[in-house]
Order: C-alpha cells, then structure tokens, then sequence
C-alpha cells in the first residue's frame, strides 16, 4: 500500500514540476507600469536631442566620430576653455540613451510624485542627455521643477563656450519642447565660482548666463553659493504654496555634496532620506535630508542604467521603447490556474478512487 501510494505521489510531483516549467517556458513580456508615460518621455528626449543636432549642424559646429560614434553632436571635446574637470566618456555616451527619461518617470512614479508637485533640480552642463532626460520626465509628469545651473563642463559635455547647457536649454525652452528652463545658474568648476577654469573661460560662462537672461549666482564661497541656491528653491516652493516633493542631482555636483560625491554613501537612484552623518561637508542634499525631501542621485551612469533595464552599449544609440524597462516578463495567470486545477483534480480523483476500493 506504502509503495503503491509512493508511485502516485512521485506521478503527481513529476506532473507539477512539468506544470512549472512549461508555465516559465511560456513567460511573455508584458508592458510595465507607466509604459506609455515611459516611451512619451522617451519619444520626447529623442525629439529634444534631434532639435539639438539640427542647431548644432546649422552653427557649424564639428562633430568627432570616434567619441561621438552614433553622431548626436551632443558629445563635447575633452577640452575647452570651460572644461572645469575630466570625465568618462563612456558615461556621458550612456547618458545620451533618450530611454534615461523613462528610468525617471518611474523614479518617481515610485516616489508617487503627482501633477504640479516641486522637483528641485541642479545640474551642470557635463550630462547633457541627462538633463535632457529629466526635463522630459518632468514635462510629461506635468511637475514643476525649479532649475538651478552649473555652466561649465567637464570633458565630452556642453563645453562649447558659444552653445553652452544654457543656450541649449533655452533653446529647447523658445521651441516649446519644454515649458521649464534654468532660473539661476552659477559659473561651476571646483568652489562654483570658476575655481579651475581660466580667465578667459570665466568671462564666457557669464556671457552664456548674461545672454540668457538667467540671475547669477556668484558669491564668495561654496558654502555661500550652497546658502543661495538653496534660497532660491526654497523661496520657489513657498511661492506655490509647496512643498519640494524631491531633489535631483545630476552627476554629484560640489553644491549638492559639499564635495566630492565619492565623500559620502548616497547611491545611484532614490535614496529616502539617507543618514545625516554620511556628510562630511554641507551641501544641498544634507539641507534636502534634513527637511525629510527624497534625494534623487543621477550618478554612477553605467551602474544606474543596467539597474534600471537600460542598455550600456554605447552602439547604436538605443530608440524610443527599446531596453528592458518598458516590458516585464510576466507568467501567465490563466495558464498557472489551468495547472492548479489540473493537479487539484488528479488530487481529487486519486481520494475519489480510494475511497471507492476501500468501499468495495
């Protein structure tokens, strides 16, 4: 009876374990949550970046095909007169993936930002694709993002002194791509003063801030430049009537961290009101932390994307809805109750036969 009742429940495991892997061989992907915000965010980013190339063409602005493979002409040089420090051009060429602006809608989906809250962005002009993608996320979240800017660049950025992050963002801003552009913008470089980058270069990136029409930010010291843009978002917010719902650093910035990003333990992506005592110096995200304000970091490029379902090869550029973000493989329901019901059922009939003999 033992060996008989053994034979029936091995029968039975052999059924589910097949049931289990013809439901995984039939897995599909599925679109994911916020799909169609992710691929109107990233349709837009490609649109600004193509609007971009068309200017950048037209002022005869060169293009290197080996640092710039896929042609974007959004890919600076490794040196100009306001390249402020060094950067990995692999990183700034994985920025560049217009899917960026979907890792961001969900972001802050997972964040549960709604329409019209306050997002506090500061960048600088080293990521242009980045910028470039959190502007689209914003603008197809419908939030409110209050823009501060570092001008100058490090290498392969917007370290073109005649078209600057600045000009390409108000550029982008008078085509209607965008609603939203920089409110004040500071020269950058080591203390945000121009600290690093020469004479010349300084006198350029507030041409760039003066042509554009941008209030400067130009005080004495780190600490000060910090004190003033923390102001002035905070002064935006209290216009509305809000509250600032998430900060947004782009790249690590010195304003954001005090000092170097490698300083701290704030990890690529969303990081919920990290420990204070990670902060050895006072920048905005320690003032953000202490007003209990979500910190989004877009640093790390490389290690970001592949966390978040976007692609690192830099060859082709990837299109609109292409990486793995926009889709879930997902098992199929109907086919796991059909399986259960079908185990439920040899379950069945085995007790229905037994009780039957033992009747007989």
């Amino acid at each position: 009876m033992i060996k008989k009742h053994r034979w029936v429940f091995l029968g039975i495991t052999v059924c589910a374990v097949t049931f289990f892997y013809v439901e995984d061989y039939f897995k599909a992907p599925q679109k994911s949550a916020y799909y169609y915000e992710k691929l109107q965010a990233a349709n837009l980013a490609a649109k600004a970046m193509a609007t971009l190339k068309e200017e950048i063409i037209r002022k005869h602005i060169p293009s290197d095909s080996i640092n710039d493979p896929n042609a974007t002409y959004l890919v600076g040089t490794k040196y100009s007169v306001i390249t402020e420090n060094q950067q990995s051009l692999t990183e700034v060429l994985i920025a560049l993936n217009p899917n960026f602006s979907a890792a961001i809608v969900e972001m802050f989906s997972e964040l549960k930002l709604v329409k019209g809250d306050i997002v506090a962005l500061n960048v600088t002009g080293s990521f242009p694709g980045l910028n470039i993608g959190v502007l689209s996320a914003c603008e197809i979240m419908k939030l409110d993002p209050v823009i501060i800017t570092a001008v100058s660049s490090t290498s392969f950025g917007a370290n073109n002194p005649e078209f600057t992050w600045l000009d390409m963002e108000m550029l982008l801003y008078q085509k209607g791509i965008f609603s939203n552009k920089t409110i004040a913008a500071s020269l950058g470089g080591e203390n945000d003063n121009g600290e690093g980058i020469s004479p010349d270069g300084r006198i350029l990136l507030l041409r760039a801030i003066e042509r554009n029409n941008t209030q400067l930010i130009n005080s004495t010291s780190l600490a000060d430049n910090i004190g003033e843009r923390f102001k002035i978002i905070s002064n935006y917010a209290m216009s509305k009537n809000k509250k600032i719902s998430v900060y947004i650093d782009v790249g690590g910035t010195i304003t954001g961290f005090g000092q170097s990003v490698h300083d701290t333990l704030v990890k690529a992506g969303i990081n919920k009101y990290p420990e204070q005592q990670f902060f050895s110096n006072y920048g905005l995200i320690q003032r953000m932390t202490e007003n209990r304000i979500p910190i989004i970091f877009l640093g790390d490029i490389a290690g970001l994307a592949r966390a978040r379902g976007l692609t690192i090869a830099v060859v082709p550029q990837p299109l609109p809805g292409e990486d793995e973000l926009f889709y879930k493989e997902k098992y199929s329901v109907k086919l796991a109750i059909f399986f259960l019901v079908c185990l439920m059922g040899l379950l069945f009939l085995y007790i229905r036969i037994e009780i039957y003999l033992k009747r007989k």
